[in-house]
């Protein structure tokens, strides 16, 4: 599971190709959000706005939606769009869901007068590296958060940013050590217990069960993005 770092992306497609499927971390998606928020100058109105915030939190829902259900939910979301977040909208479709179109000049004969077609340039990231319905239903990790509490430990206990690589290997062997215990309980069916605060262990529930609701049918995408997008913006 990756940031959404482009150049990363391309490496790794053009090393391992198809071979390898890749995800992004919606914590990420979310923070891209803000940070062009911020951007365009809508900070303050989205910390006054709590119509305005729950719309962010609905474009951020998209990711929650079954993969082939996006393109509806990004519709919905443009013909409902607060008056002053039209530009946040754009980027949005543009970056994440639809893409954009370039005008392409084709050239005839002599006398005939040159064609001017529309090209669809795919989005940056498309819907099928930052969806995360599937991963909700099967409780799986939606972050990368697993990966950078590791990296955490590590700077706290190594104590320094830049260690000798006899103190890296000697944290390297510890760490291994814990890892080896865990394994071995595992092995006698005893796995480790999952620290989750009540609070998230909650809104998983909730997403789940939104997840399976609109890939029953039991919910509309209008209804499942506003469903979500209140569970996003106020987890409690």
């Amino acid at each position: 599971m990756l940031d959404f770092e482009q150049a990363t992306l391309q490496a790794i497609t053009a090393i391992l190709g198809s071979e390898v499927t890749i995800r992004c971390c919606f914590y990420h998606l979310t923070q891209s959000s803000w940070t062009k928020i911020q951007e365009l100058g809508l900070a303050t109105v989205y910390k006054e706005n709590e119509d305005i915030k729950l719309f962010c939190a609905m474009v951020d829902s998209l990711a929650f939606l079954p993969l082939e259900d996006v393109s509806a939910g990004m519709n919905y979301l443009k013909h409902n769009t607060p008056e002053g977040m039209e530009p946040f909208v754009t980027y949005f479709d543009q970056t994440y869901v639809t893409g954009t179109y370039r005008r392409v000049q084709r050239q005839q004969d002599d006398n005939e007068i040159p064609r001017v077609q529309l090209r669809l340039i795919p989005p940056r990231f498309p819907p099928e590296i930052w969806n995360v319905h599937e991963a909700t239903i099967r409780d799986e990790s939606r972050t990368n958060n697993l990966c950078e509490g590791w990296n955490n430990r590590y700077s706290r206990l190594v104590g320094h940013s830049h260690p000798t690589i006899w103190r890296a290997i000697q944290w390297i062997q510890a760490d291994h050590a814990v890892v080896a215990t865990q394994l071995v309980l595992e092995s006698r069916g005893e796995p480790p217990k999952k620290r989750q605060k009540r609070v998230y262990k909650n809104l998983q529930t909730r997403m789940k069960n939104l997840c399976q609701d609109r890939r029953d049918g039991r919910k509309s995408v209008e209804e499942f993005l506003h469903g979500a997008g209140h569970n996003i913006r106020w987890k409690s």
